[in-house]
């Protein structure tokens, strides 16, 4: 909860992978509501705090931010138990009068796509994680389409990889009841939607 006056709070933003197949990650960090967003200011040390739009445009190393659609990129493959390095550490709003202290959240919704493409290729380059990502989203389908298409693929990428069998026995195998993925129960993976 705000109190009257500045109020300062860790929020440290570190995204982990715990697949086990390398991915790409991006963040969209949005306060809860406008008026306090407005008010409140970003930091990558605790000590040096901007504007929102200010802090994310000037995001360096790993990190960059597409003022497109809003989203924060972590450029470098992501590789199993590995994590990013920070996107945000801290937080100050500012609230001069009782009626703007309230209870507000900074909510970071993430979300990852394995770093190969469909032919089990991982890219190589400082463009690679942008070319991901376009591939993904421009998928033919809808987005629950897509999104289930996503599963099954990272569910048959761990089939090979655990099994050693190729993509088309883990197909054969998922149409004749056995360990595929038949629908996104199955799969064992949370993609955020």
């Amino acid at each position: 909860m705000l109190t009257e006056g500045v109020n300062k709070y860790e929020k440290r933003v570190k995204i982990k992978n715990t697949g086990n197949v390398p991915c790409y990650v991006r963040a969209y960090l949005a306060f809860s509501d406008s008026e306090t967003a407005d008010r409140s200011q970003l930091s990558a040390d605790g000590k040096n705090f901007s504007a929102p739009e200010i802090y994310l445009r000037g995001l360096g190393g790993e990190w960059v931010w597409d003022a497109s659609d809003g989203y924060c990129y972590y450029t470098q493959p992501l590789a199993p138990g590995e994590s990013t390095s920070e996107l945000l550490r801290a937080v100050r709003t500012r609230c001069d009068t009782p009626e703007q202290v309230r209870r507000t959240q900074l909510i970071v919704y993430e979300e990852t796509i394995q770093c190969a493409d469909e032919t089990g290729v991982i890219r190589e380059g400082a463009d690679a994680y942008k070319a991901a990502w376009q591939r993904f989203l421009a998928g033919p389908g809808t987005r629950e389409q897509r999104r289930i298409r996503y599963q099954h693929q990272i569910a048959a990428s761990e089939f090979q990889h655990q099994n050693g069998k190729d993509v088309n026995k883990w197909e054969t195998e998922k149409k004749q009841g056995g360990r595929g993925c038949a629908d996104e129960a199955d799969c064992g993976i949370y993609i955020c939607s």
